[in-house]
């Protein structure tokens, strides 16, 4: 970064508007690479001064934009930063700018989310794309800026698949500029995309793209630089390369730890700590998730998360925490259903706001004891997390009818359910996860011939789900469909998934593989003892 004295001295001796405009870039790069910096800070204010003086409105538009970028992470600011954003509206009105309108309405979409007044902010970014779309001629720095935060707004509200060629756009234009907030932004919003569509080589080449280039990796601020590291662990854990997610989001959590109360990164932080109990977990270390599980609950009683986030943040940290929290305590042994009722019933208040992971919200479906009542609600929500796991939802309701239907019936129409609803969205980790709850339904019914078909496209490709327990569960119904098809080993082979059931102390499978052997009968004990 520029020496703070000297480029205060370049401001203070500016005395033209082109001159002005000069230092306006310098400092938007500046500002949105070190934002809320108090140096930073003070050269804006600055520079706002000079240009007061020489009454260069647009270059005032930009700066004042600027200045609420640094002030906008704090809710003690709400007040300030409202003023600000009224003056940005009231200039662009006086000189009939259209961009800085549409600039006044994304910062109105920020504040209002801040005080977690949804409506308004939609409202607010619909009128600044509206504004940026019927425009003629921009502002190139703030056209990006504009659609980028209209693109945020559409994925993760709607989960609205155009939004990835505008964030690649805008990953360009914010590289070419040297904007590195914004590209790792975009970096990390086409990450998610990429993995939710089942783009997964897209994907993954884009976070080769990112490691191998060290030269932009040596530009990088070292807080931004471990927002990218959290981003790439992220689009790891969405298609479930656990050890790859976890070793880029330890790294991101050991550089957040020392600044996350003076960062505007601390979501990424306190979202860390969600991230790995459920990896932990899900990689079979649930004493591990136990203890990022409490380290969470500290953090969440500190003051600071109140005032460091906004209302919406908050409240989608806390909602993926419950749901990790839910995964976990349904996994151990203490697990008692009428001690975790407060934090089912939270989690149901805020599945129709929040985004969730579709396996752990599958898992806490599964596993919670909903009422028909209770899934007749879910199943109405119209968010795009819930609707992936729509056909889990059906299939609970047709199981919950079990008593209005012939059995045979009752299992193919929960098999059909289940099977019809393959899309290319799915993941490979969740058409496993719907293809095991298929072999349960024909194991119950005792149909085992028909579970190794099912299974055997997954019997070499076991070393992708990295998540354990289903690995686990996974290789018991392979080895019991193999047996039935003529494998002699597969009783033995059961066994042994029940033995690694013990060893990692996963009780709740162990009785049910235990259950499961009952059904299958006394033929398959005898080969076992």
């Amino acid at each position: 970064m520029v020496d703070g004295a000297e480029l205060k001295k370049v401001i203070k001796e500016i005395s033209t508007p082109n001159e002005l405009q000069k230092i306006v870039q310098r400092l938007q790069v500046m500002t949105y690479n070190n934002r809320s910096d108090e140096e930073v800070l003070e050269l804006v204010i600055a520079a706002i001064n000079k240009c007061e003086l020489i009454g260069n409105n647009i270059s005032l538009i930009n700066l004042i934009s600027l200045k609420i970028v640094h002030l906008q992470h704090f809710k003690e600011n709400l007040v300030t930063i409202s003023k600000l954003a009224k003056r940005i509206h009231d200039l662009s009105k006086e000189i009939d700018f259209e961009d800085g309108l549409a600039l006044y309405y994304s910062h109105k979409w920020y504040i209002e989310k801040f005080r977690g007044n949804t409506a308004e902010a939609k409202s607010a970014i619909k009128k600044s794309n509206s504004i940026m779309n019927n425009s003629k001629k921009h502002d190139e720095f703030i056209y990006y800026i504009c659609n980028y935060t209209y693109a945020m707004e559409q994925w993760f509200e709607k989960r609205e698949l155009k939004s990835a060629s505008v964030f690649q756009k805008c990953a360009e234009y914010f590289l070419q500029k040297g904007l590195y907030h914004g590209l790792t932004m975009s970096l990390g919003a086409l990450i998610i995309i990429y993995q939710e569509t089942q783009n997964t080589e897209k994907a993954l080449n884009l976070i080769k793209t990112i490691l191998v280039n060290r030269s932009l990796l040596s530009k990088i601020p070292v807080k931004i630089k471990s927002v990218i590291h959290y981003f790439i662990g992220l689009g790891h854990k969405l298609n479930f390369n656990l050890a790859e997610a976890e070793k880029n989001i330890i790294e991101a959590n050991a550089v957040l730890k020392s600044m996350y109360n003076k960062s505007i990164y601390a979501q990424y932080y306190f979202n860390s700590f969600s991230r790995l109990a459920e990896i932990k977990a899900l990689r079979g270390d649930l004493e591990g998730g136990v203890k990022q599980i409490k380290e969470m609950e500290s953090l969440l009683e500190e003051e600071n998360i109140s005032n460091r986030l906004d209302d919406y943040t908050k409240s989608e940290i806390i909602h993926t925490f419950n749901l990790v929290k839910f995964y976990v305590q349904s996994r151990l042994h203490s697990f008692n259903e009428d001690n975790i009722q407060p934090l089912k019933a939270e989690i149901l208040n805020n599945v129709n706001k929040r985004s969730s992971n579709a396996i752990l919200i599958s898992e806490f479906i599964l596993n919670g004891n909903l009422s028909n009542e209770e899934l007749l609600k879910l199943e109405k929500i119209n968010n795009a997390s819930v609707k992936r796991i729509r056909h889990i939802i059906k299939y609970l309701q047709i199981r919950n009818k079990s008593d209005n239907l012939e059995n045979s019936d009752l299992i193919d129409r929960k098999i059909d359910t289940l099977s019809n609803y393959f899309t290319n969205r799915l993941t490979f980790i969740e058409k496993a996860f719907s293809d095991l709850l298929i072999a349960q339904e024909l194991y119950s019914a005792k149909r085992y011939t028909e579970i190794y078909p099912i299974l055997k496209k997954y019997e070499k490709h076991l070393h992708r789900i990295e998540v354990l327990e289903m690995r686990v569960f996974m290789e018991a119904f392979i080895q019991v469909g193999a047996f039935k098809s003529g494998d002699p080993l597969g009783p033995a082979l059961q066994y042994m998934a029940i033995k690694k059931c013990k060893q990692y102390g996963f009780s709740r499978l162990e009785n049910k593989l235990l259950e499961y052997l009952d059904i299958q009968g006394n033929d398959t004990l005898r080969l076992m003892i």
